[in-house]
C-alpha cells in the first residue's frame, strides 16, 4: 500500500535539521537525509517498488544545500507529488544568522558552503563563515517561503527541539490529526519581533509586574505574578476579548485546511505579561482538545 505522507525537512546548517530527522525517526518515520529535491520523485518510485507491508507509512526527507544550491523548482516537485496523491508538508528549521555563526565558532565545524569559490565575484578565495551562512540563507529562501511549519531554534536547545518535534508530529496518526497545531510564543519587543508568526498581540498595556520589586525577579509562570495580573481589571477584560476572537478564528483556520497556527504574545521584556497570557492560551486550547505548545523566547534573558 502506498505511503501517502511525505515530510520534507530543510533549513539552515547548524539550526538543528539533523536532530529533527533523528527525532522523527524515533517516531517511526522512514528518514532519508541529503537528497536533492529533483531526486525525491525517483526515490519514492524506488521506495514503493521495494516496499513491504511492514514499511513505515510516514517518510521524512532531508533536502538542503549539501546536495544542491538550486531550489527554484521545489514548488513544481511538491505540486506533482500532491497530484500523485501524496500529502506533502515542508518543515523548515532556522536560527538567527548570529546564532548560527556562534554555533560554528564553538564547534569549529566547517560550513558546507565555505569551500565554494566566490562564484558571483569571480574570486579565488574560499567563502568566509559569515559569507557562507548569508549565502545559504539566500539560497534556501524559496523553501523557507513555502514552508508549512517553521521552527526557530535560536533560543532552543536540543531537548526543547525534541519536545517540539514530538508535539508536532505525533499527532499525525492520532484522533487530533484533523485539528491544527497551536504554537504560542511569548517575547519581548525590546529584543525584537519573532519571525514566522501568524497572529501577534501586544500586551504592553497591561499593568507591568516589573515595577514591583518583589515580582521583578519572577516570571509569568510564577503564581505571584499570575495572581497580580489576574487581579487587574484590564487583564480580565482583555482576556475575554482575546479568547473570544481566538475561539472564532481557530475553527475557521481549521476549515481552510491550515495545520499549524503560530500566535505571538509580546510585552516589553518578555518575562511577565506575555508569558502569563501565553500559558493561559495554551491551557485553554488544550482543554478544548487541541495539541498546543508554548515557547518563552525571552523569559530567561535580562530584563532591560
Amino acid at each position: 500500500m502506498k505511503s501517502n505522507r511525505i515530510l520534507l525537512v530543510s533549513g539552515y546548517s547548524g539550526a538543528g535539521k539533523t536532530y529533527a530527522l533523528k527525532y522523527l525517526e524515533s517516531l517511526g518515520y522512514y528518514c532519508v537525509d541529503n537528497l536533492p529535491i529533483k531526486l525525491v520523485e525517483s526515490f519514492l518510485e524506488l521506495y514503493l517498488k521495494d516496499n513491504i507491508k511492514k514499511s513505515p507509512e510516514h517518510i521524512a526527507i532531508g533536502v538542503d544545500i549539501r546536495s544542491t544550491i538550486n531550489f527554484d523548482d521545489c514548488n513544481e516537485v511538491i505540486a506533482r507529488l500532491k497530484k500523485q496523491g501524496y500529502t506533502v508538508k515542508l518543515l523548515f528549521v532556522k536560527s538567527e544568522k548570529q546564532v548560527i555563526f556562534q554555533r560554528y565558532q564553538e564547534t569549529r565545524n566547517a560550513h558546507p558552503l565555505t569551500s565554494l569559490k566566490r562564484m558571483f565575484a569571480g574570486g579565488k578565495k574560499e567563502l568566509s563563515l559569515e559569507d557562507a551562512i548569508g549565502l545559504e540563507i539566500s539560497l534556501l529562501e524559496p523553501l523557507r517561503r513555502i514552508a508549512d511549519i517553521v521552527i526557530d531554534t535560536s533560543n532552543t536547545n536540543v531537548h526543547e527541539l525534541r519536545q517540539q518535534i514530538f508535539s508536532l508530529f505525533t499527532i499525525e496518526s492520532s484522533a487530533l490529526a484533523h485539528k491544527l497545531m497551536i504554537r504560542v510564543i511569548s517575547f519581548g519587543f525590546s529584543k525584537g519581533i519573532p519571525t514566522d508568526i501568524d497572529l501577534m498581540f501586544d500586551v504592553r498595556f497591561l499593568p507591568n509586574p516589573h515595577f514591583d520589586p518583589k515580582l521583578r525577579p519572577l516570571t509569568g509562570k510564577d503564581k505571584a505574578v499570575k495572581d497580580y495580573l489576574e487581579d487587574k481589571k484590564e487583564t480580565g477584560l482583555f482576556w475575554n476579548k482575546l479568547i473570544s476572537l481566538l475561539d472564532y478564528l481557530v475553527p475557521e483556520y481549521t476549515k481552510e485546511g491550515k495545520s499549524y497556527l503560530s500566535i505571538g504574545i509580546g510585552c516589553t521584556g518578555g518575562r511577565h505579561r506575555s508569558v502569563m497570557i501565553s500559558e493561559k492560551i495554551k491551557e485553554h486550547f488544550e482543554e478544548k482538545g487541541y495539541k498546543s505548545i508554548v515557547e518563552h523566547r525571552d523569559i530567561y534573558m535580562p530584563h532591560s
